[in-house]
């Protein structure tokens, strides 16, 4: 079961929320750099993110890459946040016109 998702724009200076469940706000950390704040933390660290970051003007491919942050061993995974990137082919950031994400685990 879905525990948070988001779809949100952000071409412009400030990213715009559509639509979410679960996220209290996002910050913008650069470009094609998001971090998702959860309302309702996760209890343990066997959470899951999918993520996708879309563009209509980019004739390459996209991807939303979700990373917890945690230490090398995962031991210190933050459960109430989880950032984003958005790259395009040849490994540059970007901030696309659309986010979506979707995360997964026990609250």
């Amino acid at each position: 079961i879905v525990k948070a998702w988001i779809n949100f724009q952000s071409k412009s200076a400030t990213p715009v929320i559509a639509a979410s469940f679960n996220i209290s706000s996002l910050t913008d950390n650069g470009v094609g750099d998001i971090t998702l704040n959860f309302s309702q933390g996760f209890g343990d660290d066997g959470s899951a993110t999918i993520a996708n970051c879309r563009d209509k003007n980019l004739t390459n491919g996209v991807s939303g890459i979700a990373n917890n942050e945690g230490d090398a061993d995962d031991s210190n995974v933050p459960r109430n946040s989880i950032r984003l990137f958005c790259v395009n082919l040849v490994d540059a950031t970007f901030d696309p016109d659309w986010w979506t994400a979707a995360t997964f685990g026990n609250q």
